[in-house]
């Protein structure tokens, strides 16, 4: 290759168009978080210094907005905003077909549009033909972007260029998708492009193996004449060449580019990108692992969980399933990519290989990998914060009456013990030298309790954990103390009922008093007479035990769960949501969303009742999950339970909204570990959406793929397949599934999970 820093190119490059792309790729970096008036003034910064060509928007293009991840602003607003900053420069949005339909294509064209790119995965380039085709017809130059060129031979090329020509696109662009080439691969594909057609090339590179520049550099050595820069290589992944320094080359060494103000690109780069980038931090080496095996980076989050859920390492995940050599990875893909890959390393083994200080050795040993953890619990749920603290050092023993419960291949330790057995899970402990033992559900919070207390381990009294764990002995704590709750009555035979109902009067709600469990087993709303047989009837299909809380419905303006973290006595509390339920008279939760919208006097009221609710019942340690409402007249409290809260709350959703991981740090307290910090580093929305498809018989269910591949989705399960009945809903239990959904907003996750839902298709026997 030749040496461009040395040496003059033997043709003339005074044609050199650069393409800024930091309103669309860079766009990534903040989560699509430009608004309008950033748009506007960026772009006229741009145009002002001299670069021709200013790509803006959504970082996957046209609508993406509507299908994936919500940006700021519309495509429609975006490139009103660049038409507002722009006198000279040419304007461009990108747009995939399939992402963006043909009248979404049409509309932006008609905002004032430029360029428009159209990108298409190499294998399917045929797709870019019709867009193409409509571009034209408004009079706009039309590029087409190859993405993932790498797994096409070069000689594949030849054809394919041929083909792109004759759509009738002005530029071909070539993309290094996952930062994967080297500089000899990118000039052999440059060269083969320019052998079979005669429109200029493009190139767009990333960053992976630190060869983005190098790339754009032997690119534009074979003939390329269009290249892809962002303000200091801000972009999606790993970055792209940087503006300022592929300018900076061009004027230095090729008398290239000099219709543009160098000191003014590097201004902006130094006001707008240094900033972003000191936040969000440098990615690491797993982009370096992601260009090593030319994985495209929308399968990260995939990949990761694959690895979690496996124990297994996501460096040796990412390049097994670059083994397959395909552009497009299916779930077959990555599972035989997990069962290919090596174990998780632990950390005692990682600080055996480091030439270290011995005592600090054994410092780090004897405060981290040689505790020992008992969790009660190996469910679906759990994995990943078994696997946190596994990663964290610790010997986890994980103990679980199914003996295939997911946890059996994460844990250090597995066990086949019913964990609501205390005399078994005691046993359990000394076997294993426990150092401290954390429940999961309301089903282990006694039981720890009385582990914790046999062996003088940290832990709640089996007093605290008996008031937690039964909905009668809270209730009268809690009007003893002043906490404000509903006003109810118990029940203890089914004969007292039409008594209590007429003392606290319609509408009530019933609820078994000892219940535990949660998903709102036996929850109904009674609003009259002819309600009640029905709902006696329900409350008591539960439990064994007849005691049932009859208490006032409380008319709430809206209603909470918050979860709250006792070290030493003193309540953290790290997260608040927000829920919609179902439709009386049964309720469940639809969805939960993050971060609370409470604020001001209200939010103060609330957490100041949360504190009192968890001092009163005595709580001066662990993890505790709280049931509240507001009202007209203040706040009440439902309830709340010892341990975390349910599902996918304690991880993935609050570290993501909070960055506080709040399973590790829960284990940390169990074990007697000062937790440094509980300070939330984040703020982000998310929304628990569950699935309430209408009942039937299921034959099939389409789109659960589309939804996890979805950016923004953290999780996604489906409890119903094909030949399951699909129940009404009246408890927890009757959802179908759910989706976590993630959004700069509490209101962008909503969205993302209505549309996720909207994906998925039921086909029902007939």
């Amino acid at each position: 290759m030749v040496d461009l820093t040395q040496q003059k190119m033997t043709r003339q490059i005074k044609d050199i168009h650069v393409l800024d792309t930091t309103l669309r790729d860079g766009n990534y970096v903040i989560d699509f978080n430009f608004t309008a008036d950033d748009v506007e003034k960026i772009v006229r910064g741009l145009d002002c210094s001299g670069l021709p060509l200013i790509e803006v928007g959504h970082g996957l293009g046209i609508n993406a907005s509507s299908v994936c991840s919500p940006a700021a602003e519309t495509d429609i607003a975006y490139i009103e905003a660049a038409r507002k900053g722009v006198q000279k420069a040419k304007i461009a949005m990108f747009c995939i077909p399939g992402i963006a339909k043909l009248q979404d294509l049409k509309a932006c064209l008609k905002a004032g549009l430029d360029v428009v790119r159209i990108g298409v995965d190499i294998d399917n380039y045929s797709h870019a033909e019709k867009y193409v085709e409509e571009a034209r017809k408004h009079g706009v130059e039309v590029f087409v972007n190859l993405m993932k060129v790498y797994t096409e031979p070069p000689s594949g090329l030849l054809e394919i260029s041929k083909n792109i020509q004759a759509y009738g696109a002005s530029v071909l662009y070539l993309a290094d998708s996952a930062g994967c080439m080297l500089p000899q691969e990118v000039e052999k594909y440059v060269n083969s492009v320019r052998t079979g057609c005669s429109i200029p090339v493009g190139f767009h590179a990333h960053n992976n193996l630190g060869l983005g520049m190098a790339n754009a550099l032997a690119a534009v050595d074979a003939g390329a004449t269009y290249i892809d820069t962002t303000l200091m290589g801000m972009g999606r992944s790993s970055g792209n060449p940087p503006t300022e320094t592929f300018v900076a080359l061009m004027q230095r060494n090729f008398n290239a580019c000099k219709d543009i103000d160098l000191i003014s690109v590097m201004e902006m780069a130094d006001r707008i990108a240094t900033p972003v980038l000191r936040l969000v931090g440098p990615e690491g080496a797993i982009v370096s692992a992601m260009g090593l095996g030319k994985i495209h980076s929308s399968y990260l989050p995939q990949l990761r969980k694959a690895s979690r859920d496996q124990g297994k390492s996501i460096y040796s995940v990412i390049l097994a399933a670059g083994m397959k050599n395909t552009p497009n990875l299916d779930e077959d893909d990555i599972k035989q990519a997990t069962l290919d890959a090596i174990p998780e390393q632990n950390f005692e083994h990682i600080l055996g290989t480091l030439d270290l200080e011995p005592s600090f050795v054994a410092a780090r040993r004897s405060n981290v990998s040689q505790r020992k953890v008992l969790i009660l619990g190996g469910g679906r749920y759990y994995l990943r914060g078994i696997q946190a603290a596994c990663d964290a050092g610790y010997h986890v023993v994980v103990a679980d009456r199914d003996e295939n419960a997911p946890a059996k291949d994460v844990a250090t330790t597995f066990e086949t013990v019913d964990y609501s057995d205390s005399s078994a899970i005691l046993k359990l402990a000394r076997k294993h030298g426990i150092n401290g033992i954390v429940p999961l559900n309301d089903y282990g919070v006694v039981t720890a309790a009385y582990v914790a207390q046999s062996l003088a381990l940290p832990g709640l009294s089996p007093t605290v954990a008996s008031r937690s764990s039964n909905k009668e002995n809270m209730r009268n704590i809690w009007v003893k103390h002043g906490v404000p709750c509903p006003r109810f009555e118990v029940v203890k035979d089914k004969r007292d009922f039409v008594s209590a109902v007429q003392r606290i009067g319609y509408p009530c709600i019933f609820k078994p008093a000892h219940g535990i469990g949660g998903a709102s087993r036996g929850v109904i709303v009674v609003n009259g007479p002819e309600d009640l047989k029905k709902a006696i009837q329900f409350t008591l299909s539960f439990y064994n035990d007849p005691t049932t809380l009859v208490e006032e419905f409380v008319q709430a303006t809206s209603e909470h769960s918050a979860e709250l973290l006792i070290q030493n006595g003193q309540a953290h509390i790290l997260a608040i949501g927000d829920k919609v339920k179902s439709d009386m008279p049964y309720r469940v939760d639809r969805n939960v969303l993050y971060p609370t919208k409470l604020h001001g006097k209200q939010l103060a009221s609330v957490e100041k009742a949360l504190q009192e609710a968890v001092k009163a019942i005595g709580i001066n340690m662990g993890a505790v999950h709280v049931e509240i409402a507001c009202t007209k007249e203040g706040v009440v409290l439902f309830e709340l339970g010892a341990r975390c809260g349910g599902g996918g709350t304690p991880d993935p959703i609050v570290p993501y909204v909070t960055g506080i991981n709040y399973f590790l740090k829960t284990i940390e307290c169990h074990l007697g570990v000062n937790i440094d910090s509980l300070q939330a580093t984040e703020d982000r929305g998310c929304n628990y959406h569950f699935l309430f498809p209408k009942p039937g018989i299921v034959k099939s269910i389409n789109g659960f793929d589309e939804v996890v591949a979805l950016p923004g989705i953290l999780d996604a399960g489906l409890f119903v397949g094909p030949g399951d009945t699909i129940p009404p809903v009246r408890t927890g239990l009757d959802r179908s599934g759910f989706i976590i959904a993630t959004g700069k907003t509490q209101g962008e996750a909503l969205s993302l999970g209505m549309y996720a839902e909207s994906l998925l298709s039921y086909v029902y026997e007939m």
